[in-house]
């Protein structure tokens, strides 16, 4: 997201709760005390909450909760607007059915998408770029390949638009 000036940043996970399988539930991270990313956290979350009816929704909470001193590296090294979604428990049986369930899948996909597009449009007027400051180089995380894998049938290459293209 830091080499492409997204104007958010959101990573989506499966979480995994090894003490107990009665936990369950999604769950959206904002870092520490950003009001935009919280922000974007409660929209995300109240979309999951309503459009995805097999998995509960647990709402929103600061890195901090986690890492007291400085959050997730992946939202704290991201300059945009970010959060993290954990979309329900791997080790709950009932989330972890829902979860390998298409059906659920795509309603995470289109509840998460819809989450960031009522972010935007609420924050029309805003920089969300930026908001921490620009990360500077021996900070940021590697380049990956930017060309998803073609055989992936989860991705369709040409919605993915970027910043100037037309």
């Amino acid at each position: 997201s830091n080499r492409v000036d997204a104007d958010a940043f959101v990573s989506i996970h499966c979480n995994d709760a090894a003490r107990s399988s009665a936990v369950n539930g999604s769950l959206v991270f904002y870092h520490m005390d950003s009001p935009l990313c919280l922000d974007l956290a409660n929209r995300i979350s109240e979309r999951l909450g309503t459009e995805v009816s097999t998995i509960k929704k647990l709402g929103v909470r600061s890195d901090k909760t986690i890492y007291k001193n400085d959050g997730f590296a992946v939202l704290r090294l991201s300059s945009s607007v970010g959060v993290l979604v954990e979309a329900g428990f791997m080790s709950n049986a009932s989330d972890a059915a829902a979860l390998a369930n298409p059906a659920t899948q795509q309603s995470i996909g289109t509840a998460v998408a819809n989450g960031i597009l009522d972010f935007l449009l609420a924050n029309s007027g805003r920089e969300t770029r930026y908001v921490k400051g620009k990360v500077s180089k021996e900070m940021a995380p590697e380049p990956a390949d930017t060309n998803p894998p073609l055989d992936n049938p989860f991705i369709q290459q040409d919605v993915i638009k970027l910043k100037g293209d037309k």
